[in-house]
């Protein structure tokens, strides 16, 4: 008798401990894991976004963005409004908030403070730098423009048009028309 009760009690625990191993398993599994092997693609909001699709991946918080495009662009939006972009037209912009860099595409310009810069690169292509109060005001380069503002960003390119304003991201593409809150 003791052995039927000892089994039941037994089968009784084991059947308690799977269900909530179980129980517990589906929230778990379904959070992002937080790793960059792109088994989560798609826009995840509770941490922002962060999207991948055709050579195009966004990943945007309130306060940082990184993105990249098969064209060539690579764009870093820091936490402190740093940036470091590298444009399909082969120029490299880095900014902080005290001076800025442009290089590439045979420029070669470095300072601090205020800059309007108005020029060519080896390819004959305009360019254009405002820089003021340790913001990029306009920066244009062939078919590639940003602006920046104290409370947004606008990036365009033939293939992109990249806009976070008011904690919103618009990412516009030949095959994608996303908008998400940040």
């Amino acid at each position: 008798m003791y052995k039927i009760t000892d089994v039941l009690r037994l089968a009784l625990i084991a059947a308690i401990g799977i269900g909530l191993i179980v129980g517990m398993a589906g929230p778990v599994t379904a959070q992002d894991d937080g790793d960059d092997t792109g088994d989560d693609n798609g826009v995840d909001t509770a941490n922002g976004v962060d999207f991948e699709e055709n050579g195009v991946e966004l990943d945007a918080t309130s306060d940082s963005i990184e993105f990249e495009d098969n064209d060539g662009t690579d764009l870093e939006v820091d936490s402190d409004g740093n940036i470091d972009l590298e444009t399909p037209e082969g120029v490299d912009l880095e900014t902080t908030d005290d001076g800025y860099e442009l290089d590439g595409a045979g420029l070669d310009y470095e300072g601090e403070g205020d800059a309007d810069i108005e020029t060519e690169t080896n390819d004959g292509e305009d360019v254009d730098f405002e820089f003021s109060d340790g913001s990029v005001e306009d920066f244009t380069v062939g078919d590639t423009e940003m602006e920046v503002s104290d409370d947004s960003l606008e990036y365009e390119t033939n293939n992109v048009d990249l806009e976070v304003q008011d904690g919103t991201v618009e990412l516009e593409t030949e095959s994608t028309d996303l908008e998400e809150e940040l």
